[in-house]
């Protein structure tokens, strides 16, 4: 499994710097199949709150518990493929799938 602690790690300086896009869209299974934009990426999904639990230094002013982070990540790069995506708006599927696997998911 993918430890999460690189994801983390790059997550926070890439808030910090403003590198957030947020969605216009209802976050559904549909469209995680469609985000990734990288071949051998993987896509972590978590509510802030949880992020936050396992990342207490990253500040996510302006955000609610319950909004999900997204973000692309190559593992064999060390890198985020692309802007942190945020979602207000998530389908009770996805939803329920971050939220029985304790907050944060990653989606191969």
């Amino acid at each position: 499994m993918l430890p999460l602690i690189p994801i983390i790690a790059l997550i926070g300086p890439a808030l910090a710097m403003g590198a957030v896009v947020y969605l216009a869209v209802k976050l559904t299974i549909s469209f995680l199949k469609k985000y990734k934009q990288k071949k051998n990426s993987k896509i972590m999904a978590a509510y802030v709150g949880d992020l936050m639990k396992n990342a207490p230094t990253m500040s996510l002013d302006g955000l609610d518990d319950e909004d999900v982070v997204l973000a692309e990540y190559d593992e064999d790069e060390d890198e985020l493929v692309q802007d942190i995506s945020i979602s207000r708006d998530t389908d009770e599927k996805v939803s329920g799938i971050i939220k029985n696997n304790g907050g944060i998911v990653v989606f191969e």
